[in-house]
């Protein structure tokens, strides 16, 4: 099968994610689980208008995370006075 680079197919896409993973050392269940629950920790705070987007880049020993999230507005809260 062969892939386009310049137009790129839903297979090349996964393959590549796959290939991606497999370099960071990261799984399906480890992304999928990380960005659930980013949208879970900002939906406390803001009314999201979109899912987050994450990058996740491996520099020898160190992850460098990077997190993109849109919202409408931010929640407001009461703060009680004790």
């Amino acid at each position: 099968m062969a892939f386009r680079k310049n137009k790129k197919s839903e297979e090349f896409l996964r393959l590549e994610n796959l290939i991606e993973k497999d370099r960071l050392g990261t799984t399906c269940d480890f992304s999928t689980l990380f960005k659930i629950d980013i949208e879970n920790l900002f939906s406390e705070y803001c009314e999201l208008s979109d899912k987050p987007i994450i990058s996740l880049t491996r520099e020898k020993d160190t992850f460098i995370i990077s997190v993109t999230v849109k919202a409408n507005r931010i929640k407001t809260f009461a703060v009680s006075k004790n």
